[in-house]
């Protein structure tokens, strides 16, 4: 993830087998893994390990893998959900489980490359998600505070023309900053 730290992710599956080899494949992928068999347990996780990304098989022994995912999404938004079922495979149980609040559902027996694609795949999203969140702060910010500046009566930061080299700089260090013969004098090189 961000600064070379490894994904989070949490397995939720009550077959311990089947935990087992997600587990394996995702650590020896770099990925750092929790855990756990029951939805219960899935829900305490979730909110002491915050992690990337969940897991989360449908058919848990205490509660339904399409509840511990509504209930991961009302309290930990920000948290990506992949839901998987040996049970429930159908396109309807797919659905149901996607409309519960999954961001993707995969049918099992799970190819390893499938599983691992798809993986990358909704971390990519998330990044993604979070640096445009990121930058809409940023630009949500800068508004702000031009607008405080506006109510002040005082004039906004003057921002350097990219078109025209820094105050003591030379136009020939700045091939971006000499005039053309183009129709409006610049060079847009």
């Amino acid at each position: 993830m961000s600064g070379g730290e490894p994904g989070r992710i949490l397995i939720v599956d009550d077959d311990e087998a089947a935990r087992y080899v997600k587990s394996h494949l995702l650590r020896r992928h770099g990925y750092a893994v929790s855990e756990a068999s029951l939805g219960r347990e899935a829900l305490a996780l979730a909110a002491t390990e915050e992690p990337h990304l969940t897991l989360l098989d449908v058919k848990l022994p205490d509660l339904s893998g399409i509840e511990v995912c509504r209930e991961i999404k009302s309290r930990f938004p920000h948290i990506i959900v992949l839901q998987t079922s040996a049970a429930f495979t159908g396109v309807a149980d797919r659905t149901r489980g996607l409309d519960g609040g999954a961001d993707s559902y995969l049918v099992e027996p799970i190819e390893p490359d499938e599983l691992l694609a798809t993986v990358h795949a909704l971390l990519r999203m998330r990044n993604a998600e979070q640096e445009a969140r990121r930058i809409n702060r940023n630009l949500e910010e800068l508004v702000a505070e031009r607008t405080a500046r506006a109510r002040r009566g005082q004039p906004a930061p003057r921002r350097r023309d990219r078109r025209s080299p820094p105050s003591g700089g030379s136009a020939l260090a700045y091939p971006e900053a000499r005039p053309d013969r183009s129709t409006d004098g610049w060079n847009r090189a």
